[in-house]
């Protein structure tokens, strides 16, 4: 699964880049959170991240609110 965060840029320059990085954290613990102990979350660049879940299904996810 792929996730964009919209917006963040504008948060970003409204806030600065200190708090868009304490964002930016706090969503990818959130993330995983969500996530089962052996799915991966990363940031692949800006405001995108990834989740790969292996065998989990569309109902399942949406169930954990990953998607």
């Amino acid at each position: 699964m792929v996730c964009d965060l919209d917006g963040l840029s504008r948060s970003t320059t409204r806030f600065g880049h200190l708090e868009g990085n304490r964002f930016l954290r706090l969503f990818a613990k959130s993330l995983q959170g969500s996530c089962r102990e052996y799915d991966y979350v990363a940031r692949m660049g800006g405001d995108e991240f990834v989740i790969v879940a292996p065998g989990l299904s569309v109902s399942a996810a949406q169930a954990r609110g990953v998607c």
